[in-house]
C-alpha cells in the first residue's frame, strides 16, 4: 500500500496492550498503582509462570513478545512496559481476587440502593394513599368544588333546602294564568 507506514510487531503488540488495557480500565477493572513496576512485574510473572521457561516462552507468546526482550524485563536490564505488567497484574490471582472483590461490593452497593428505592417507594405510595383519602374525605364533606379558588364561596357545599308548600303552589300558579 501505497503511504503507509509499517509498523513493527513489537511496536503493535504493545499498542494491542495498550488498547487492552484501555478498554479493562473502561469496564471498570481498577487497576492499582503499585502493579507497576519491576518489583510487581516480578511478582506477577514468578506467580503465573512459577520461572519455568517453557511457561515464561507461554507468556510471551501471549503477550506477543521475544523472549529475549522478556528475559532483558527480569534482569531489570529494560522496564517493562505498563501495559504488560498490568496484563499480568491481570491474570495473576491478585487481580482475580481483586475483580471479585469489587464484583462483590459493587452488587452489594447496587442490592443497598435497591432497598432504598423500594423504601423509598413504599412510603411515597403511602402517602399518595393518605393524599388519595384526604380529598375523599374532602369532597364527601363539602361536595363537589367549582369556581374559582379565591371565591368567598369556594369549597362550600351549597345548602339545598326544599321550597316551603305555598312557594311551590304559587310558582306553579303564576306560570299557569300568564
Amino acid at each position: 500500500m501505497r503511504g503507509c507506514r509499517r509498523i513493527s510487531s513489537e511496536r503493535l503488540s504493545h499498542l494491542i496492550n495498550m488498547i487492552v488495557i484501555e478498554v479493562l480500565t473502561i469496564q471498570n477493572y481498577r487497576t492499582p498503582s503499585h502493579a507497576w513496576g519491576h518489583g510487581s512485574f516480578i511478582l506477577f510473572l514468578t506467580e503465573i509462570t512459577a520461572m519455568r521457561p517453557e511457561a515464561i516462552k507461554r507468556v510471551c507468546t501471549w503477550l506477543d513478545i521475544s523472549y529475549k526482550t522478556m528475559q532483558r524485563y527480569v534482569a531489570g536490564t529494560a522496564h517493562p512496559p505498563r501495559s504488560i505488567c498490568f496484563a499480568l497484574f491481570h491474570e495473576s490471582s491478585y487481580g482475580r481476587q481483586l475483580g471479585f472483590a469489587e464484583a462483590y461490593n459493587d452488587r452489594d452497593i447496587l442490592f443497598r440502593q435497591i432497598n432504598a428505592l423500594r423504601a423509598e417507594v413504599r412510603t411515597l405510595t403511602a402517602s399518595l394513599t393518605d393524599a388519595q383519602a384526604m380529598l375523599a374525605d374532602a369532597a364527601n364533606k363539602n361536595g363537589p368544588t367549582n369556581g374559582v379558588a379565591n371565591d368567598s364561596n369556594y369549597g362550600v357545599k351549597p345548602l339545598t333546602r326544599k321550597h316551603h308548600a305555598f312557594t311551590a303552589f304559587k310558582r306553579r300558579t303564576v306560570r299557569r294564568f300568564h
